[in-house]
């Protein structure tokens, strides 16, 4: 198994050059305004919304208190929040997608969450924030944690804290994954994710599914790799936001993305399997 420290080591120069892809987001724009929360109605009258997103231009709108709520509702569609899969037993009811739900909550919530979330990640209290954001003072209907952390990611951004918080959602937890395979760390592994649900929807499956961490561990979890990765950052001189959006990938979509010498993800993958085999954890 190659380690995720000796891939980075010999994609240094990529990952300096690597730059986010941009996403339209006209599929939004294109539902129905009798469709639409008030908030995102909101959002579409502002005329400073790019046609297409990108990460450094979210991250611009979480530098100034004026400009959180468009951050907010950016981050969502740039990461594909669902809006037109209604809840099990709802059908054709799209107020109870994620979509709606998130941009029904009033502007003003929004704006003193994201305020208080650049406070709390300056004085480095990511482990508290990431638990508020899950089930406490700060959580937001329909926004679960492969989208909040995306807020904690664009609003770190623009803190003094040399931490800088990351989006932890399936190919992000699979990448932490990696990282404590690499340190054989096996007493983590499995205080966060568990050695049998791994080998259930990673290991012994051709695409890997959804995994959650163990619902205790939560927010240890996503702190540890959140801490992982900026040391990986730091000891190459990388920025992380550039490690983490190399490491992601690309969809394993065509022959060509299937590749691993072209899609790092579709490498990670293949790394984690053997190393679970050559280290016996495949019988757990």
């Amino acid at each position: 198994m190659v380690t995720i420290e000796d891939y980075v080591k010999a994609k240094l120069s990529d990952i300096r050059r690597f730059s986010q892809q941009d996403f339209s987001w006209d599929n939004y724009r294109a539902i129905p305004k009798s469709r639409q929360p008030f908030g995102f109605q909101v959002f579409l009258q502002t005329q400073e919304i790019p046609k297409r997103l990108h990460r450094d231009w979210i991250i611009e709108q979480f530098g100034n208190r004026e400009n959180y709520y468009n951050g907010f509702v950016a981050a969502m569609l740039w990461g594909g929040i669902n809006a037109n899969r209604p809840v099990k037993g709802q059908a054709g009811n799209l107020e109870t997608t994620n979509f709606y739900k998130a941009f029904s909550v009033p502007k003003e919530k929004i704006t003193e969450n994201l305020e208080q979330t650049k406070i709390w990640i300056a004085k480095d209290k990511i482990h508290e924030l990431h638990a508020e954001y899950e089930n406490g003072k700060f959580k937001i209907p329909g926004v679960g944690e492969s989208f909040f952390t995306k807020l904690l990611f664009f609003a770190g951004m623009n803190t003094e804290n040399p931490i800088k918080p990351l989006i932890y959602d399936k190919w992000t937890k699979i990448m932490h994954i990696w990282i404590l395979l690499s340190q054989n760390d096996r007493e983590k592994i499995d205080n966060y994710f568990s050695l049998k649900e791994i080998n259930k929807k990673l290991i012994s499956v051709r695409r890997p599914d959804l995994l959650y961490t163990n619902s205790e561990k939560v927010s240890a979890s996503y702190v540890d790799y959140v801490r992982q990765m900026n040391r990986i950052a730091d000891t190459h001189s990388l920025n992380v936001s550039n490690l983490e959006g190399y490491l992601f990938g690309i969809a394993m979509r065509g022959q060509a993305n299937n590749d691993p010498l072209l899609n790092p993800r579709v490498f990670m993958v293949e790394q984690i399997k053997k190393g679970w085999i050559q280290k016996g954890f495949s019988k757990y």
